[in-house]
């Protein structure tokens, strides 16, 4: 539950800054939890980062898993199906994966 709150409120400040302008402080206060619950879960920022993009390619999975596992005659309904959901998804969760493309250039740990 924490962990879910600590991340939900980093994904949220991502919406309108950047990776560096934001501290762990507000990330915390934000969640409503104390600054040693971020750093039960995670060593550092980047490795929250690296949660969020996990939870992302788990989303885009589950997105896929229909045109991967389905076999019909006509798959282009299919395929439609897929790639609509694919692009909501990505447009939803916009500002984590730019976010993320900007801080890959200032921040070795996301690049790691």
């Amino acid at each position: 539950m924490r962990r879910g709150a600590l991340l939900q409120a980093f994904e949220e400040l991502l919406q309108s800054r950047p990776l560096n302008a934001i501290a762990v402080g507000e990330i915390t206060a934000r969640a409503g939890v104390g600054r040693s619950a971020f750093y039960f879960y995670f060593p550092m920022k980047s490795a929250a980062v690296a949660a969020l993009l996990s939870d992302f390619y788990d989303e885009m999975r589950g997105v896929a898993s229909a045109w991967l596992t389905i076999v019909d005659r006509d798959p282009r309904p299919r395929l439609e199906a897929t790639l609509a959901a694919a692009a909501a998804l990505w447009r939803e969760r916009a500002a984590l994966l730019a976010a993320m493309l900007d801080a890959i250039g200032g921040d070795r740990d996301v690049r790691r």
